[in-house]
């Protein structure tokens, strides 16, 4: 949508509603908690779940806001940007955090979000802050390989 309705530039964010700041919360305490103390207690599986927890608010929180409702009404530009924005920093943080155990996604993702360099120069222990000035993003395929599935015909 990014690309779509604003060329891929990522807009500076407006007026930040609750939801907004609740992702922009989340985000900072998944990242604590990921860094401070699952990792310090040896404890993967934790931070994993914690970052699980950022990538089901996003997905509520796009079908809460609804971009591809409000980018039907040009009165609702501002808005659309904020919440594409929100969710791109949300997904960006979600790519810091998991860098550790999926880097060739993460990676793939990172070079998606457009903002240059590698993953793995992120700190994880600060994966919130990843988001800087303004950048463009890069569309690119899928981070998964689709895995076809052929029809077993039975005699």
């Amino acid at each position: 949508m990014l690309q779509k309705y604003f060329d891929g530039a990522v807009p500076a964010r407006g007026s930040l509603t609750e939801s907004d700041q609740a992702i922009d919360a989340l985000a900072v305490s998944v990242t604590e908690r990921c860094a401070d103390a699952a990792i310090a207690a040896f404890a993967p599986h934790e931070a994993i779940a914690a970052v699980w927890e950022l990538v089901d608010a996003l997905n509520g929180y796009i079908t809460e806001q609804q971009p591809w409702a409000l980018a039907k009404d040009d009165a609702n530009r501002e808005r659309l940007g904020t919440v594409l924005t929100t969710a791109l920093r949300g997904l960006g943080t979600v790519a810091v955090l998991l860098s550790p155990v999926m880097p060739k996604a993460t990676e793939k993702l990172w070079a998606s979000i457009g903002v240059g360099g590698s993953i793995a120069e992120q700190r994880v222990d600060r994966a919130f802050e990843w988001q800087g000035a303004s950048h463009v993003v890069a569309l690119e395929s899928g981070l998964f390989p689709r895995i076809e599935q052929s029809e077993q015909v039975s005699a």
